[in-house]
């Protein structure tokens, strides 16, 4: 008997049982397209030097839990991991489900995974333990959206310069307040704020000799 593919498996983009049964039905169209979605990139900092710590085991402990809510939160919020690794997520809003408030989607879900850190940092604090940095990008854009081919295995991704925005703007963490998310202006017109978010714009961010982008920073309101 032939066995059914299977896609809910850790190692499996696909992993949230909506997207599952999607593909499953035959309803998602991964065939290369562009499509206007939200990314949301998380980039944990400093992960050597906390590897080579006295703590590593509690760190990764802590690390491998504070994961797995962000990956919850994506999920339960219509987005899919499209990758990751031990130190960085990207999740895609809108594609290749739509969803109208993609962009909404991503902001809250930055925001709680925000709030969630600040509280992480405030035990550490409270142990004597240094804080943990994750870098929080979202942006919203036109991006390429398809298979990438390969002889054994298929794997979905996307594209483009809304794509690598995302990640450059998580980078910013790198020099500025640990509890913040770095947006894009096309993100910030697309979303409705709720009380507690402040946003604030910063200025351009060059990507390249010629192309800047607008960076905006939401923290909470004071």
């Amino acid at each position: 008997m032939k066995q059914p593919r299977q896609i809910n498996s850790p190692k499996n983009p696909a992993a949230s049982s909506h997207f599952a049964e999607q593909m499953l039905n035959g309803n998602i169209d991964l065939v290369s397209r562009t499509v206007f979605a939200s990314v949301l990139y998380a980039d944990i900092r400093d992960v050597v030097s906390h590897a080579n710590s006295t703590y590593e085991t509690g760190v990764r402990r802590e690390l491998n839990a504070f994961y797995a809510n962000m990956q919850n939160l994506v999920y339960a919020n219509g987005g899919i991991i499209n990758c990751g690794n031990d130190n960085s997520i990207m999740a895609l809003f809108g594609a290749p489900i739509p969803i109208p408030d993609h962009a909404q989607k991503a902001t809250e879900v930055a925001f709680t995974i925000m709030d969630a850190l600040k509280q992480l940092n405030q035990n550490r604090g409270e142990k004597g333990l240094c804080p943990i940095r994750i870098g929080l990008g979202v942006n919203t854009g036109d991006m390429i959206f398809g298979n990438v081919a390969h002889s054994k295995w298929k794997h979905y991704t996307v594209l483009g310069q809304a794509v690598t925005t995302a990640v450059h703007l998580s980078d910013l963490n790198r020099t500025t307040p640990i509890h913040t998310v770095y947006m894009g202006e096309t993100t910030v017109d697309s979303i409705e704020a709720n009380q507690t978010w402040d946003i604030e714009r910063l200025g351009d961010m060059p990507l390249d000799e010629d192309t800047a982008v607008s960076v905006y920073a939401l923290l909470h309101t004071t």
